[in-house]
């Protein structure tokens, strides 16, 4: 699958609520408009891929997702490798990190810009894409959309 765009967002070395202006630093190239993301965990802490049920996810997709704005959704992630916050699967990496010791500072965030009408539809395929290829749903990804058909 093509995705339009990556950047890499890092909190290495930092704790606590971060402030604006570094978030929107690190999210400064991803638009504020609707469209599907995906995170990928860094090659240092899964360096062959992230183990599944069938196999080995040599990209390492922690999630998939839809946004209308994937600007706040880039956001969301950056702040919640370091404190909890608002979005769900955002908070299961937090969560993950600390009581797994994953030790992840850094996600790789990448997106597709589609009309808002499209997005739903689009996720569902990705992650219905990534069960088939793999026997379940990337780990973040603890609801599974249109679950009709998987």
């Amino acid at each position: 699958m093509n995705w339009e765009r990556q950047c890499e967002l890092s909190v290495r070395g930092l704790r606590g609520r971060l402030p604006y202006g570094f978030l929107s630093s690190q999210c400064k190239d991803v638009p504020e408009k609707p469209g599907i993301y995906q995170v990928l965990a860094p090659k240092s802490r899964w360096p062959r891929g992230i183990p599944r049920m069938k196999g080995t996810d040599p990209e390492r997709v922690l999630v998939y997702g839809k946004s209308t704005n994937l600007n706040r959704r880039a956001r969301e992630f950056l702040q919640c490798l370091v404190k909890p916050g608002a979005h769900h699967e955002a908070n299961l990496l937090y969560k993950l990190n600390r009581r797994a010791s994953l030790g992840i500072e850094t996600v790789f965030f990448s997106w597709r810009e589609k009309p808002r009408r499209k997005i739903s539809a689009e996720e569902v395929n990705c992650i219905a894409e990534y069960v088939k290829r793999y026997g379940e749903p990337p780990p973040l990804n603890s609801a599974i959309p249109g679950r009709k058909g998987l």
